[in-house]
């Protein structure tokens, strides 16, 4: 059963001036303050603002913005990532849009990792960590738990960081 608007808007009305459904002594008396006042203030209308800018920001620029910040958050990630690897004799091997520049604004960041048994844990945590600082979706898999196939693919297309 469907309700009018005018049934639902006299109902919110009623609820304001009775002080609605609150739980404390002083929301009920705001609400019934604000119901007399015609309901809840309401901010004012962006055409009115001063600031004279757009009030909102599209899909297209919202897409164009987090691709911005993905490109400089993979440059800070290759410094971070070549540091760490040179300390810990090891490399990370970025590959796919990252590795290539051809990233989307929802890309995630693929890492292969080659670092000594004893030292691949540290080596994850710290690429993962890094990632996540950046706000970046990162994709890490060490290179002794993956296909023979698929690190010969990924070595002939990857960036080898290693200080």
């Amino acid at each position: 059963m469907k309700r009018s608007a005018k049934v639902i808007r006299d109902h919110a009305a009623e609820l304001g001036r009775r002080g609605g459904l609150v739980s404390s002594e002083r929301k009920a008396a705001a609400a019934r303050l604000n119901g007399a006042k015609g309901g809840r203030p309401r901010n004012k209308p962006m055409a009115e603002e001063s600031t004279g800018s757009a009030p909102f920001i599209t899909l297209s620029e919202r897409k164009r913005m987090r691709q911005e910040a993905y490109a400089q958050g993979i440059a800070r990630l290759r410094t971070a990532l070549s540091g760490f690897a040179r300390a810990h004799d090891g490399e990370y091997l970025l590959f796919g849009s990252a590795a290539r520049g051809d990233f989307r604004f929802d890309s995630d960041v693929d890492i292969l990792l080659r670092f000594p048994v004893g030292k691949e844990s540290l080596a994850w945590a710290f690429a993962e960590s890094s990632c996540r600082a950046l706000q970046l979706t990162p994709d890490i898999r060490p290179e002794r738990l993956c296909d023979e196939a698929f690190v010969e693919a990924v070595s002939r297309q990857a960036e080898v960081l290693r200080g």
